[in-house]
């Protein structure tokens, strides 16, 4: 399948782009109390991305503002997890960004701050399990007198394979139901389901917004083929199966197109990016501990573009070169359990 360059940040940032959209989100799937104190009339989106760029394949971000009915002014932060699987160290990440939020107030030396609801947006396979305190990834063995001390803060999770999604207007709930499956293997049987929320929309935006959506499961790698879609495309608008198909086609052309390159030049391409993956992981250790030297060099050299990009992400968290000895020592052993079945 070909693959869009970050089509869940895409799509997500697509779904939300919209202030009713958003809108509708808070009103239906965050916490009752909390929307009660909402004017939600006044909702803004602010900011599109407080996430760095080596962090964008993984994660996207949306920064919402809305005022209480009282007057002022809070802020709602989405964070969307691409993950398959939940990650514990999201909490710091999140520190992280609430304190870019906050940032520009310090300079006016106003207060109080605004208050900032932090939310995780997940729609992996698996359920979250991972604790949503910061200070579960601290251990105060000994030390439960510095606990008052550090960041004690949790977040709310959005968890898409637990959430029932029948709240909210059609684009939302299609918007919702397409992030959901996209990596399911139920996504075959779910486009029905998916298709008649959409037709909730005016007739003249019905058509935009499935091609849309197909656009976006096409291109994240899903288990799609123009057989499974042609049929629920054909029950759900015959009229249009002809000009969506087309669209699907489309994309599958782009496919071939891509897939027709010879053999020699898709390794070429495969090398060169394992050889930047690596680039990228260099630089950024040697920005953080300086030289290693030329056999730990060639150690990182070494790494499969997955093993790289995954030791990018994780040295984010590394504080001492032993960090960065343990990871490889790790990854080694597995990389050689994986070569040996």
């Amino acid at each position: 399948m070909v693959e869009i360059p970050n089509p869940h940040d895409r799509f997500f940032k697509e779904l939300f782009s919209q202030r009713e959209t958003a809108a509708d989100f808070v009103r239906h799937y965050l916490p009752e109390a909390f929307v009660a104190q909402l004017d939600l009339t006044r909702l803004t989106i602010v900011k599109e991305s407080f996430i760095d760029e080596e962090l964008r394949q993984y994660f996207s971000d949306l920064l919402l503002r809305v005022r209480l009915k009282q007057g002022r002014a809070v802020f709602i932060y989405l964070l969307l997890e691409h993950k398959s699987k939940p990650d514990e160290f999201v909490a710091l990440q999140l520190l992280v960004y609430l304190a870019q939020i906050w940032r520009p107030f310090l300079g006016k030396r106003t207060k109080p701050l605004p208050l900032v609801f932090p939310i995780v947006f997940y729609h992996g396979t698996a359920s979250w399990k991972a604790n949503r305190n910061f200070q579960s990834l601290c251990d105060f063995t000994g030390l439960e007198m510095l606990r008052e001390y550090l960041p004690g803060f949790q977040y709310h999770v959005c968890d898409l394979s637990k959430l029932e999604i029948n709240r909210g207007g059609a684009r939302l709930r299609a918007g919702l139901l397409a992030l959901k499956y996209v990596a399911s293997a139920e996504l075959p049987q779910r486009l029905r389901e998916i298709f008649a929320a959409a037709k909730g929309l005016p007739k003249r935006l019905v058509m935009g917004y499935i091609k849309t959506i197909l656009k976006y499961l096409l291109g994240a790698k899903t288990v799609l083929k123009p057989e499974t879609i042609k049929p629920e495309v054909d029950a759900a608008f015959p009229e249009q199966l002809e000009e969506i198909m087309r669209s699907v086609a489309e994309v599958w052309i782009k496919e071939g197109e891509q897939r027709g390159e010879e053999r020699g030049k898709q390794i070429g391409e495969q090398i060169g990016e394992q050889r930047e993956a690596a680039k990228l992981a260099l630089r950024q250790l040697h920005r953080r501990f300086g030289i290693l030297g030329a056999e730990l060099d060639e150690r990182i050299r070494a790494l499969v573009t997955e093993q790289l990009e995954n030791l990018s992400e994780a040295l984010l968290f590394f504080t001492t070169k032993d960090d960065l000895l343990n990871w490889l020592q790790i990854n080694a052993n597995s990389q050689s359990n994986e070569a040996a079945r």
